[in-house]
């Protein structure tokens, strides 16, 4: 991985991509906003290499990721990302073009004892945020998303209105987390945010 790739941010300036599942949404997102008064807030952001990691938890992986693989329900990094989704296994987030150099860097740390799978493009990442973001995800979530019980550098694998997501708590600021739905789903969970924000229209 070089070092230009790893010095990107992993968080770049939302906009409408063309190809992306949520194609067509920025408008609709804004207007959002501007009904609310940033009360609620609904953001598709720009595409991300996302590789499937499987491996030792003990991999020497920390020149690579920033730090040693994070136990399920954690995430360490920035740039790679990456999010512990059970005892050997992680989604890494990355800026999007880096795919075969950071795939490449795993290969020779984790050898024949795991795999990377380059699996962008299977889902995208919404950023929910403004004051009421968490009230209105519990709507359609089961997990206490109090930012006493789900916060700063967490995440979980969860259901939001019967949709499977990766929900991650990305900042110290309790106001904004991470979404990640697969593509198929995205407008299904886009909509029903959509939706579920109605009321704290001004």
């Amino acid at each position: 991985m070089t070092a230009e790739a790893a010095s990107t941010p992993v968080r770049r300036r939302p906009a409408d991509r063309t190809g992306s599942p949520l194609e067509g949404y920025v408008d609709r997102f804004a207007a959002l906003a501007a009904a609310t008064r940033g009360a609620v807030g609904v953001t598709e952001l720009p595409a991300f290499a996302h590789l499937a990691l499987r491996a030792d938890p003990q991999a020497d992986v920390g020149d690579i990721l920033g730090g040693p693989l994070p136990p399920p329900g954690h995430v360490i990094g920035e740039s790679p990302l990456t999010l512990g989704l059970g005892p050997d296994e992680w989604l890494v987030l990355a800026p999007d073009g880096t795919q075969t150099p950071l795939t490449r860097a795993l290969h020779r740390v984790i050898g024949a004892n795991g795999a990377v799978v380059d699996v962008s493009g299977q889902r995208t990442v919404v950023e929910l945020s403004g004051p009421w973001c968490r009230t209105v995800l519990a709507k359609g979530c089961a997990i206490d998303l109090h930012p006493r019980s789900f916060t700063t550098d967490q995440c979980a694998q969860t259901l939001i209105a019967r949709a499977q997501v990766i929900l991650l708590a990305r900042s110290g600021d309790p106001s904004a987390l991470w979404l990640l739905p697969r593509a198929s789903f995205a407008r299904y969970v886009a909509d029903w945010l959509l939706d579920a924000a109605l009321e704290y229209q001004t």
